[in-house]
């Protein structure tokens, strides 16, 4: 059901346990790791399982699913996909100016479509601009095509503009980009100081 083996499953669980995001923070504790990676796997890792579909077959709320959702994505973005360090900027910032001379630019950014089929909820949410159901991922990626930062779960529906606009980079991105750098977009997102 969850598309990974059992051993693999517990290292995920092992690595992901120790994040604060997956921490009781106030009265209420919350559920095991295993419980929200769980929810996390069964939610994206069927073909059109969305929220109403794992919440049934978790028997847990709607807005729970969700919530084990984003914090699984946070933790993971957080674990695998941190943003460039000193060192890794600037080695993707050379490489850059290097291959295809844009001084500056840190990597690209894009998104793009996971089809699956009609969800039995909000399924027309999840109806995307090209015509078929799907979820929406959004991506950043150095000179190497390695993950820097990503975005996952918004309905197939949602411009890329909007995920870009909501995404923790975007909110933090004088942060991550400083001294003029920028990353290069497709032509649906805005042009600023940081997107070109």
């Amino acid at each position: 059901m969850y598309r990974i083996g059992r051993q693999t499953f517990d290292t995920f669980v092992e690595i992901l346990q120790c994040n604060p995001i997956l921490k009781s923070r106030g009265q209420k504790p919350q559920r095991h790791v295993q419980w929200q990676l769980g929810c996390f796997l069964i939610c994206y890792g069927q073909l059109g399982s969305p929220a109403h579909d794992t919440m049934l077959k978790m028997g847990i709320g709607y807005g729970t699913v969700i919530l084990y959702c984003r914090r699984v994505t946070r933790a993971l973005r957080e674990t695998f996909a941190t943003w460039l360090n000193e060192k890794e900027l600037q080695e993707s910032t050379d490489a850059i100016l290097a291959k295809v001379g844009f001084p500056n630019c840190a990597g690209s950014g894009n998104g793009s479509l996971i089809q699956s089929l009609q969800p039995s909820w909000m399924g027309l949410a999840y109806l995307s601009r090209k015509g078929f159901f799907a979820l929406a991922i959004q991506a950043i990626v150095n000179h190497g095509i390695w993950f820097a930062s990503w975005e996952l779960g918004w309905p197939g529906s949602v411009t890329d503009s909007r995920i870009f606009k909501n995404s923790h980079f975007w909110q933090h991105r004088d942060q991550y980009l400083k001294y003029g750098q920028y990353i290069l977009v497709d032509k649906g997102y805005p042009s600023t100081p940081y997107t070109v």
